[in-house]
């Protein structure tokens, strides 16, 4: 009986096959699931654990991004915008800044371009999107959940690869926390403590050199290594100097309180619950107002589940197709429910982690 060749059959078809293949099977994919980085100890022993952790995904950032995206592969810009980032070291948190610098040492990043890597936003490098929305359901239904959708470019189609989620836990007396990021973020755009404070970031406006202050992204760090109340990250947030690009949605899980924090010309405005919930959107992207899209369709949605959540955030009217990840913060139930990998996240099935 005569038997087949495989080896007859030309090495081209074997090669459109495994395309075929390939292209068939994208559809279903999730893309690839997200990092996680857990740091522990005295800042500089977690800069080094950070550094180390990403140091192929840290450089490759500034590189790619920052140097040749948001600075237009141009020296002079460069080097303009990290003296502006420099600048910014006296408002950033001491230990924060000594982990960043150890970060740097460890990743083979320059100081200066990593402190621009946390404030762009705040500088005006770029404008960007995001939804968020908190719903406090009964305590017998497992209590309050905080959601919010990620918005942003693709980082030159690095951003389906580099979401992380950074688990710190300072020696130094600070508040554990679990954040959203991508590596090199020293601080969040999303964040939650071991208490049950959570804090969401949406920019509203484009950062100036000369108002910015405290970057957005280590603000939120810092309120929540810090505070263990809404009340006490109410104080802080309130007082923020004018001139930051975000609205901030702040959540305590343990209180059952949330709120939205709009910089306004006078100050920052806070904005509670409409019933069981809070929600805001960026539409007023550069006016002094801020108005919310998403608050029809959060008003009429019918919310009992994380399942619902996510589908809200999914929502047409809500979504965006330039959304990175879609995050449900789940304190009391101590779950993470994250959708990366692919644009629009929110579309995707979410992957469930352990809070803390």
């Amino acid at each position: 009986m005569a038997t087949f060749n495989w080896r007859r059959i030309p090495k081209r078809f074997a090669v459109y096959v495994v395309l075929l293949l390939v292209a068939a099977l994208l559809p279903f994919w999730n893309g690839p699931r997200p990092g996680t980085v857990s740091l522990h100890g005295s800042p500089e022993e977690m800069g080094r654990q950070y550094g180390t952790a990403c140091n192929w995904s840290i450089p490759l950032l500034c590189r790619v991004y920052l140097k040749r995206v948001l600075c237009g592969n141009n020296a002079q810009v460069l080097a303009q915008q990290r003296q502006r980032a420099l600048a910014l070291a006296p408002h950033v948190d001491g230990r924060i800044l000594r982990e960043l610098r150890a970060t740097g040492q460890a990743a083979g990043v320059d100081e200066g371009l990593l402190l621009l890597g946390n404030s762009f936003v705040d500088l005006g490098c770029y404008g960007g999107a995001c939804r968020s929305v908190v719903w406090n359901r009964p305590t017998a239904a497992g209590g309050l959940l905080h959601g919010h959708n990620l918005d942003w470019d693709n980082l030159s189609g690095l951003a389906d690869w580099t979401v992380t989620i950074l688990r710190r836990a300072p020696a130094d007396g600070r508040y554990r926390t679990v954040a959203i990021a991508m590596p090199g973020v020293l601080g969040g755009l999303d964040i939650i403590n071991d208490h049950g404070v959570a804090l969401s970031l949406n920019q509203v406006g484009f950062g100036r050199p000369e108002r910015a202050a405290e970057p957005g992204f280590l603000l939120l760090r810092r309120v929540a290594e810090n505070c263990a109340t809404y009340a006490a990250a109410r104080e802080e947030l309130l007082k923020v100097a004018p001139g930051l690009p975000f609205l901030i949605t702040l959540s305590s899980a343990r209180e059952g309180r949330a709120g939205v924090f709009e910089p306004l010309a006078g100050g920052m405005r806070e904005r509670t619950w409409a019933g069981d919930r809070v929600c805001a959107a960026n539409d007023s992207w550069g006016r002094n107002d801020v108005q919310d899209s998403v608050a029809t369709t959060v008003g009429k949605a019918e919310l009992h589940t994380v399942a619902d959540v996510r589908r809200l955030l999914a929502a047409d009217g809500v979504l965006l197709e330039c959304n990175i990840y879609s995050v449900v913060f789940d304190f009391t139930g101590n779950r993470l429910y994250l959708a990366s990998g692919r644009m629009p996240a929110a579309k995707r099935p979410a992957r469930e982690f352990p809070l803390f």
